[in-house]
């Protein structure tokens, strides 16, 4: 569906809203009318679809409650989560549920989503141009669910929400890893994405290790 009726302004976790309107429905995205995703939920200010070159591909929102202590981003849904509608169900997401569980995180008490909300073609890394068109809806999707800990799977993730473009390798020993589009109530740390970990022997325990932080007090 790509239309939803809704009101045009919230407040919700300190953050007023605005939502883009045509007539008295909030658009969601252009890509919704052709994704299998009934649950969306667009909870969160809408990216600069206009400036986008991502604009006509899949759309996936982000999952979870609408306020919790713990925010997961990733970099951009892959195929597997266009076919169910949310972030993080494919490979990557099997891993990353392993990595939580072990953490003895419930997956349903963190809000998951993407740098990006839309489908790359061949799952490519997302462009310059939609990880900027994307990212007031990100940092304010994070805001409103006011959580604690934010943990950022990858290079795409990381440099959005840090502005730091240094290696992986070197942004997950900040502990925690500044962010200037968060308060200090937001702790931000940074790992490997799920998709890298086969890259290198030692990063799937680093990996797990990070995961681990969610599920300390």
């Amino acid at each position: 569906m790509a239309a939803e009726a809704v009101p045009p302004h919230e407040s919700r976790g300190g953050v007023s809203i605005t939502w883009p309107v045509v007539g008295h429905q909030r658009v969601i995205n252009a890509a919704c009318s052709d994704a299998e995703n009934v649950d969306v939920d667009a909870k969160a200010p809408l990216a600069r679809c206009g400036y986008c070159p991502l604009r006509d591909r899949p759309f996936v929102a982000g999952y979870g409650p609408p306020m919790t202590n713990r925010v997961i981003v990733g970099q951009a849904p892959g195929q597997r989560e266009v076919v169910e509608g949310k972030p993080f169900v494919g490979q990557s997401g099997g891993r990353l549920n392993e990595a939580l569980s072990a953490a003895g995180v419930d997956r349903l008490a963190v809000y998951i989503t993407n740098t990006v909300l839309c489908h790359p073609e061949g799952n490519d890394e997302p462009p310059p141009e939609a990880v900027e068109a994307c990212h007031e809806r990100l940092i304010t999707e994070i805001r409103l669910r006011m959580p604690k800990k934010v943990l950022a799977l990858g290079t795409t993730a990381a440099t959005a929400l840090t502005n730091d473009t240094r290696p992986i390798e070197k942004l997950r020993l900040l502990r925690p890893t500044p962010s200037p589009h968060l308060d200090d109530k937001s702790e931000v740390r940074v790992t490997y994405h799920p998709s890298a970990l086969t890259r290198n022997p030692e990063w799937p325990g680093r990996f797990d290790g990070d995961v681990e932080w969610l599920g300390e007090p």
